[in-house]
């Protein structure tokens, strides 16, 4: 893959059922760590939104409009971090799905989490499964709010 500033991946809806996909953000500064993301949304039928700043998340959330199903997004990130970036997504929209994905998850109060209305709080490193399992709870509250 190539290290773009922002990139869309698995653009195409299932045209067989009609069904679209969960359309994903996915927000890291470390290169690596929004690859194996992507990978892992992807594997799930995501189609995934990638960017490597707040900046740069908070244009292609805006681009989108109401489209973005969940926001994954790290926390210590130069320029606009990703506390900053949260509250900015907060204002846009209450009901959007928000994993925050930080190796200082630890720290992060219940206080703090409940300011953002974080729906997950993810340790780096993660466990994949973590992050398949939380792909089928955003698909799951997609459907049941389709429905």
């Amino acid at each position: 893959m190539q290290n773009r500033d922002a990139e869309t991946s698995s653009s195409h809806s299932n045209s067989s059922t009609g069904e679209k996909k969960i359309r994903v953000l996915v927000v890291d500064d470390e290169t690596p760590v929004r690859d194996v993301l992507i990978e892992a949304l992807e594997a799930e039928g995501c189609e995934v939104l990638a960017a490597k700043s707040g900046e740069i998340a908070l244009e292609l959330y805006d681009k989108y409009q109401g489209q973005i199903d969940a926001v994954f997004t790290d926390i210590g990130m130069p320029e606009m971090s990703g506390w900053e970036l949260v509250t900015a997504i907060r204002e846009r929209s209450k009901t959007v799905m928000l994993a925050i994905v930080s190796g200082w998850a630890d720290a992060i109060s219940h206080q703090t989490r409940s300011a953002v209305n974080a729906n997950w709080v993810v340790a780096k490193p993660f466990d994949l499964d973590r992050i398949v399992a939380i792909a089928q709870e955003i698909a799951h509250h997609k459907s049941a709010s389709t429905k």
